[in-house]
């Protein structure tokens, strides 16, 4: 089988080993062969119950699977969320599962958001807005939203990606499509196309990651979404890293 881990750079390798681990930990170690062997880890322990994960129930393992993925973090967050939606692929125990990954995250701090806005606007947020609030309103994996007024007194919002997430998840989704490759050509039973179910799930992210196509689709219908909160907005404005409506 081909090695894809020694093909990658450095944080490939490590970000590899630690999905490795976290699987492990888990008890999916079972699983690791058919992706190669570069993900056999010596002298990681696997924790008890995993090797023996035979006798665990259906429900034990989607347990087990939604941990993995929230301790991964936000791509694999993402991914979980976008299988809950797909009853075409988990079973069932898994759908209920992977239904309950939230993005529970702490909001970053004002300072490192104020640069983000400052870079994509090429001006300090308090040069543009008449005031916007240092504490968001919404926080999530990718982005946070602070409530913003413009000089005119129009009261909108500024969705902001999370600072330096790109190329953490830009790995994730590299990762990825290597898993899937390599799951499409190893003998697990196979009804579905991953290498497909993967490039959609990337495409899909990706495009979430820019802020400019979500700001298109705002502004043609109206209606804009940020994280929990649909609102109506009349105009918006977007740049690679930051979304404002008003």
């Amino acid at each position: 089988m081909t090695s894809f881990v020694l093909q990658r750079s450095k944080g490939h390798r490590e970000r590899y080993r630690q999905i490795a681990g976290a699987f492990i930990h888990y008890g999916f170690d079972y699983l690791l062969p058919y992706f190669g062997s570069e993900w056999q880890l010596p002298g990681r322990s696997v924790p008890t119950g995993a090797q023996g994960n035979e006798a665990l129930t259906e429900h034990d393992l989607a347990v087990h699977l939604r941990q993995a993925l929230e301790e991964l973090g936000p791509t694999f967050v993402k991914l979980g969320q976008a299988l809950s939606t797909r009853p075409d692929l988990p079973p069932p125990p898994c759908i209920a599962e992977l239904s309950m990954l939230q993005d529970m995250v702490s909001p970053e701090p004002w300072d490192a958001i104020r640069e983000v806005i400052t870079q994509e606007l090429g001006r300090a947020p308090e040069d543009v807005f008449a005031t916007i609030d240092p504490q968001p309103m919404a926080t999530a994996s990718l982005a946070q939203v602070h409530a913003a007024t413009l000089p005119n007194g129009e009261e909108g919002v500024v969705k902001v990606q999370r600072p330096n997430i790109v190329p953490t998840i830009s790995t994730d989704l590299d990762i990825l499509q290597e898993l899937a490759a390599a799951a499409q050509s190893s003998p697990l039973p196979s009804k579905h196309d991953y290498v497909a179910v993967a490039a959609d799930f990337v495409s899909s992210l990706r495009n979430e990651l820019d802020c400019r196509r979500e700001g298109r689709n705002a502004t043609a219908s109206g209606r804009t979404s940020l994280m929990s909160h649909a609102c109506t907005y009349r105009a918006c404005m977007a740049n690679k890293r930051l979304r404002a409506c008003w």
